[in-house]
């Protein structure tokens, strides 16, 4: 497994959530999942992915994040992402934090994610690699039945 352009938004202090996201590459010709993740910078790291219902977006959890064999999987905004919620502080543009992903069957992985500006599609943003972001981790997010 290969994670590369980990990243997380800013929030300001006393927001509580935030997400994060990374291009996870399989590089073995066997399929694999990503099924948690953990980070020491907050108290809980969820697998989401964004649905269109009843013509809104709303966010989900899910089990885990399937990773087939000889593919990448971009967790982006608007799509698959982790969502950091109950931070332990306030994530400030240019701080770095350890981020643990758990894999089905390929172990675990700690990488290094890089805080950028709140909004920001991530590091490769103004170079054409960036989609258009419908939606804000501010309250306006629709989270079902999910207890914070």
């Amino acid at each position: 497994m290969q994670a590369a352009g980990a990243y997380a938004r800013a929030v300001p202090p006393g927001q509580p959530n935030s997400a994060a996201f990374v291009s996870l590459t399989n590089k073995s010709d066997a399929d694999h999942a990503l099924v948690a993740a953990e980070s020491s910078a907050s108290k809980v790291v969820e697998l989401h992915t964004h649905l269109l219902e009843e013509g809104m977006m709303k966010m989900r959890p899910v089990a885990k994040i399937d990773l087939p064999a000889g593919e990448t999987v971009e967790l982006q905004p608007g799509g698959l992402h982790l969502m950091l919620m109950e931070l332990r502080g306030p994530l400030e543009k240019g701080s770095h934090f350890p981020l643990t992903l758990v894999f089905e069957k390929a172990g675990a992985m700690t990488v290094d994610v890089t805080v950028m500006a709140a909004g920001s599609m991530g590091p490769d943003a103004g170079k054409g690699a960036g989609k258009a972001d419908a939606h804000s981790h501010g309250n306006s997010h629709d989270h079902g039945t999910m207890k914070h």
